[in-house]
């Protein structure tokens, strides 16, 4: 879009550039966005990412949450309880996924306090 997009005409100027004549009823996408599994070098996160390439690729991860950049854009995911708390190992891409694999847990007690 040459300007921002505000009020109602701009919206329908939007859509119709982002979807033209599909119906906006019309399923897009038929799969699993995220997936965890559990395999033998760790947890995998699987994130679909359509259209991207591991070139410009930034993880952050901070608590629970993961903010994946890529170029000028950025999406933040928060993270399922069994993968917070541990740190990102590896990254790359396989069939359009981005395979993230996460290490052990990193624990913040002490041994033998309570």
């Amino acid at each position: 879009m040459s300007s921002d997009v505000s009020g109602l005409r701009a919206l329908i100027d939007l859509a119709e550039v982002a979807f033209g004549e599909r119906k906006l009823e019309e399923i897009f996408y038929v799969g699993k966005v995220e997936e965890v599994k559990q395999e033998q070098d760790g947890f995998i996160l699987y994130l679909t990412l359509p259209f991207v390439t591991g070139k410009d690729l930034d993880l952050t991860q901070r608590g629970d949450e993961l903010t994946i950049q890529v170029g000028a854009y950025r999406r933040k995911v928060t993270l399922p309880r069994s993968l917070a708390g541990r740190p990102i190992l590896s990254a790359r891409f396989v069939e359009e996924r981005l395979r993230i694999c996460f290490g052990e847990r990193i624990s913040t007690s002490k041994e033998g306090n309570a």
